[in-house]
């Protein structure tokens, strides 16, 4: 201990006998550094500065643009244009209701209005964020000051200084990383917006802006996940919680710490007080409704364990309702755009599908092929051992399904199901991947081409009977059995193989394949690929 303070005592004397060099020239060179490099960061600034700007007024723009569609002003395709990524939008399947049956995102971010974002979730951001922001012009030195002094406290840094201004500015526009620079060419860009757009603006921008955790940006996307709501409808302590994942997406989510949520949603409600937003007893009282709303469990330690909080994660927040047929659409997508278009750029696609009567069909094919498969799965079990067992086993594992349903009138598509489920090791459309023979299905079009040939009528009388063609085909009927003279009318009605076969025969394939090229609006390509000239 003497030596201690022995060394301290010559450290002492050491800066006493240069009191210049420590408290004047030392403290002016580090401020002379400073200023320099803070200059050369500007000139910069200064190069990405036009290019930085452009970034903001597109990201503002496209705000803009979702407040006027919301408001019903009409655009053109070509009004928008597709590659000017300001940030990721997810690119949203409708069905005919208007209903979202799907969406493709890297980042899940849904764009709002001003005027959809709570008043009270603005007041919780000022409250925690940034209570000087209507009084600063981007940078708080109050702010900074008083972050320093609690940090200082505190041995280690619990609070920042930025402004919702240069949080924005870090965003938009850095790297993200906690370097000096960074900070210098943040306050740089934070004087800028401030200089171009106003308070609303800024909030609004930010908002949309900022990331939650679990691939959710903006309050809009976090509220459905969170809450399965839009960002509108959220009460205050909705809003707080929201708003408590701001500092730290990872620590402070719901969904992945849950008792740190609220213990800083809490925090937030104080801070609401303090700020004089909310009246002490009215903070309280809406806390607990909270908790009870969402079914908050405490352990015995006060711990939050569990909540119905994010149950909506893969509900409203990730929507899938016709995997195949979604697909179909971003494979379509992808070939017009490009793949990053369809993740990244926004698009609307409105589609014929029903998703009510979707859901239906979906449900009612996996019932189908569920039963299929247990049936076959019994069978093996009955026959256990066996190589019959494992033929049972093998027909159960490969039993699949689809099902599509059309408007007869306009030929639109009301559903689409490709197959019992879709999943990274399942992903064959039945519909439109898997090609078969369309069976006794098909007669219907052969004898419409030849009544259309005038080569029958529904009342000639073709004789049904035992019959080669060329030179080893000699196709059966059904039941095995032949009728004689039939009338084409009677043999559509009871499907006999004998008589199509002729009738086709005598129409030729040119006129059947007409009919299938206009029916399916087919290229000569995709009509030789898929149909072949064969009487089978």
């Amino acid at each position: 201990m003497r030596q201690f303070f022995e060394i301290v005592s010559e450290v002492l004397r050491w800066i006493f006998e240069h009191k210049k060099l420590v408290f004047i020239y030392i403290p002016l060179l580090v401020m002379v550094l400073l200023a320099a490099y803070t200059g050369v960061v500007y000139l910069g600034w200064l190069s990405d500065r036009d290019k930085a700007l452009d970034r903001l007024f597109r990201y503002k723009r496209l705000i803009d643009h979702t407040e006027e569609l919301r408001e019903g002003y009409a655009y053109r395709s070509a009004d928008i244009d597709l590659k000017a990524k300001v940030v990721d939008i997810p690119t949203r399947i409708y069905d005919r209701n208007d209903e979202i049956i799907g969406e493709f995102f890297e980042q899940k971010r849904e764009i709002v209005p001003y005027s959809y974002i709570p008043r009270m979730l603005v007041n919780a951001v000022m409250a925690s964020e940034d209570r000087d922001f209507y009084r600063h012009k981007g940078i708080s030195y109050q702010g900074i000051l008083r972050a320093f002094a609690v940090n200082l406290t505190r041995l280690r840094v619990v609070q920042g200084g930025s402004t919702i201004t240069q949080q924005l500015a870090k965003v938009l526009f850095t790297d993200m990383e906690r370097r000096l620079k960074r900070k210098i060419y943040e306050a740089f860009c934070a004087l800028e917006i401030e200089k171009r757009y106003d308070k609303q603006d800024i909030l609004s921008m930010y908002l949309n802006l900022i990331y939650f955790g679990n691939g959710a940006y903006g309050v809009e996307s976090t509220a459905k996940m969170f809450f399965g709501i839009s960002v509108r409808e959220l009460n205050e302590t909705e809003c707080a919680m929201i708003v408590g994942v701001i500092s730290n997406p990872l620590y402070y989510s719901p969904i992945s710490n849950l008792n740190n949520s609220v213990n800083k949603t809490r925090r937030i409600m104080k801070s609401l007080v303090d700020a004089g937003y909310l009246k002490q007893e009215v903070a309280e009282a809406q806390f607990r409704r909270f908790l009870d709303k969402w079914d908050v469990v405490f352990d015995a330690e006060g711990k939050a364990t569990s909540s119905l909080i994010g149950s909506f994660i893969m509900s409203t927040y990730r929507v899938n309702r016709a995997p195949m047929f979604n697909e179909l659409i971003r494979r379509e997508l992808a070939a017009k755009f490009g793949e990053d278009v369809v993740k990244r750029g926004g698009l609307t696609v409105y589609t014929t599908i029903d998703a009510a009567k979707q859901d239906i069909a979906q449900k009612a094919l996996q019932e189908g092929v569920l039963s299929q498969r247990e049936y076959h799965l019994r069978r093996a079990e009955k026959f256990k051992g066996s190589k019959k067992g494992e033929a049972e086993r093998d027909n159960a594992s490969s039993i699949e399904g689809a099902l599509v349903s059309l408007d007869p009138y306009t030929g639109e598509i009301l559903t689409h199901v490709g197959g019992y489920s879709f999943s990274s090791q399942n992903q064959m459309d039945h519909v439109t991947q898997i090609r078969r023979q369309p069976g006794s299905s098909f007669k219907p079009i052969i004898y419409a081409a030849a009544i259309e040939a005038r080569d029958i009528t529904p009342s000639s009388i073709i004789i049904d009977e035992k019959t080669v063609f060329g030179k080893n085909y000699a196709p059966r009927n059904y039941d095995g059995k032949y009728l004689g003279p039939v009338t084409v009318r009677d043999a559509l009605a009871k499907s006999i193989n004998i008589v199509a076969v002729k009738v086709i025969e005598k129409t030729g394939y040119g006129t059947v394949f007409r009919i299938i090229k206009q029916g399916l609006d087919l290229s000569e390509d995709e009509l030789s690929e898929r149909f072949m000239k064969t009487p089978s």
